[in-house]
């Protein structure tokens, strides 16, 4: 998501505004939580299949 940009009649950044510097670390932890999100789908998947395959 774009962060919107400073009004016209500002001037700039407010001294209040957090400096702009996180979106690395924002895209490393996405990409992290992407990999966790993909493991826990294949145990959850593997989990099934052993499960059916003990009951029949």
């Amino acid at each position: 998501m774009r962060r919107a940009g400073p009004a016209p009649h500002s001037g700039g950044m407010l001294w209040s505004d957090p400096a702009d510097d996180t979106p690395a670390e924002a895209a490393r932890i996405r990409g992290l939580l992407r990999r966790v999100g993909i493991l826990i789908a294949l145990c959850v998947s593997l989990a099934m299949v052993v499960v059916m395959a003990s009951w029949g």
